[in-house]
């Protein structure tokens, strides 16, 4: 804790003021007779203080003045807000979002380059993501009225493309119709109802198995 610089001697008070390090906190401590101190002399004394924000309410003062303070202790005279930190925005897929395979690994090791997994098919209404949204962070303030930053949580884009659709709060995104869920490198979620492959079927494709419409151009 540091201690605040007592004020000039043509206003000095039985009251020594005392503040946390962060600032978040404000004591009273009692240096003298306080039969003669009221309500708006302590006031007075934050003031002068710059003691503005927190400040306890005047029946707190009160009984502290009638006890006649504290003197073995610091008495929290004002409490400032502490900044409170917001959650990032999430994303929870549920679709496999990079569902392409090396092979599969058979029994004793060997690995089957013709099998790459299988294609993902979501059916019509499915629900392919869903957003938990942002929680905002909120700044505080110290007992000297002073804004105490936080840095601010992170957003995330949620955006359909072609075969899909947001819900009704625009959390969500459903698949239009049924077919091969995608993310594409742009961040869009879309469903094809059918399977392209530009080439020839082969060990570069693995076995194709697809509910949907297989267009193959080799």
């Amino acid at each position: 804790m540091d201690e605040e610089q007592g004020v000039e001697k043509k206003d000095e008070f039985p009251l020594d003021l005392v503040v946390s390090e962060d600032k978040l906190h404000a004591y009273l401590l009692p240096k003298g007779d306080l039969s003669s101190i009221t309500i708006e002399t302590v006031r007075k004394f934050l003031k002068e203080k710059r003691i503005s924000n927190g400040i306890v309410e005047d029946q707190e003062i009160e009984g502290f003045l009638l006890r006649g303070g504290q003197q073995d202790q610091p008495w929290l005279v004002a409490r400032g807000k502490e900044p409170t930190p917001g959650k990032d925005a999430q994303l929870t897929f549920f679709f496999e979002k990079d569902p392409h395979k090396i092979g599969a690994i058979r029994s004793g090791g060997a690995i089957d380059f013709k099998d790459k997994g299988e294609i993902p098919f979501v059916q019509q209404g499915a629900v392919l993501v869903e957003k938990i949204p942002v929680v905002k962070a909120e700044s505080g303030m110290d007992v000297h009225g002073n804004r105490i930053p936080i840095q601010e949580a992170k957003d995330v884009l949620l955006i359909n493309g072609p075969g899909t659709k947001k819900s009704e709060d625009g959390l969500k995104i459903l698949a239009k119709v049924s077919g091969r869920p995608e993310l594409l490198l742009d961040g869009k979620v879309c469903v094809f109802p059918e399977l392209n492959v530009d080439g020839d079927v082969g060990l570069g494709t693995g076995h194709i198995s697809f509910d949907g419409f297989i267009k193959v151009k080799g």
